[in-house]
């Protein structure tokens, strides 16, 4: 199949403007500039609903691990879950909003869960598109509002939920794509949020990750403060395996590592049963 990909790149770049891959550009011609909301399609039969993604977060020496879970609700709503083992006190649960004809979330509501399942919202941030416009409101803190017009950007501190799901909206799985990159600045004073820039994501060729065939790619740019590293992605069904990058989205960890533990099927009450699970009762 990727050899017949290969060559379909080929001939979009010997008879047209070429694919955006490693050969973009073949006689002297100009490189495509990365797209960015054009470089993905949409299609609903593809969305893994009522999956969980289990990953463990780490450094990239595996120390200070934190367990992610991430769980598609339906169509428009990705859950994360966040904990530490052995036996947290609390937990974070975000719900994400996915808007599909610009690949990413414009509503992330971050709570905290304790002990019994009980809930208190801790952070909110809303994206309006037609004003390019994120509204952060984080408890203890004045609102921010910052202006993103790249299309789509994902969250660093969401682990990148949104992203890890448009990997199977890529119209040239072997070529390369940019987004932007947003994620709270963690300063005691002054803004609350930050959009970081853009950051573009490149095939660079295949390779076994976590005993899984996977693609791998390239993830480097302002956005990342050009700090960044590889992901690999699940060559069958398009979900992150492994990534690693040298800029860390919380100032505890040093570097940033996300790598899969296992994935399950799950229907909404056994989400919710695993989560009030890991806080106890």
């Amino acid at each position: 199949m990727r050899a017949v990909l290969g060559a379909t790149c080929l001939a979009a770049t010997l008879f047209l403007a070429g694919c955006g891959g490693p050969i973009s550009g073949l006689f002297g011609g100009p490189k495509a500039e990365p797209q960015g909301v054009e470089a993905f399609s949409f299609d609903a039969s593809k969305l893994p609903v009522g999956i969980a993604y289990h990953y463990v977060k780490s450094n990239t020496d595996g120390s200070k691990p934190e367990r992610v879970s991430f769980y598609v609700v339906n169509r428009e709503t990705i859950e994360a879950f966040k904990f530490r083992e052995p036996k947290p006190k609390s937990a974070s649960h975000v719900l994400a909003t996915m808007d599909w004809t610009r690949f990413l979330a414009t509503r992330l509501e971050s709570r905290q869960m304790t002990r019994g399942g009980k809930e208190r919202d801790v952070a909110v941030a809303e994206y309006a598109p037609m004003t390019q416009t994120l509204r952060v409101e984080i408890n203890g803190f004045a609102p921010n509002t910052i202006t993103i017009a790249q299309s789509p950007f994902h969250v660093h501190s969401f682990d990148f939920g949104s992203l890890n799901l448009a990997f199977r909206y890529l119209k040239d799985p072997l070529g390369s794509f940019k987004i932007g990159v947003a994620n709270p600045t963690y300063a005691e004073r002054g803004p609350i949020f930050e959009y970081r820039g853009e950051v573009v994501v490149s095939y660079v060729g295949d390779e076994t990750r976590e005993s899984t065939p996977c693609s791998k790619y390239k993830m480097d740019g302002p956005g990342l403060k050009n700090r960044g590293g590889f992901v690999w992605v699940d060559q069958k069904e398009s979900h992150i395996v492994d990534m690693e990058l040298s800029l860390p989205n919380h100032p505890e960890w040093v570097t940033y590592k996300l790598k899969l533990l296992s994935k399950e099927t799950m229907k909404p009450d056994d989400w919710r049963a695993f989560m009030r699970a890991q806080v106890g009762k």
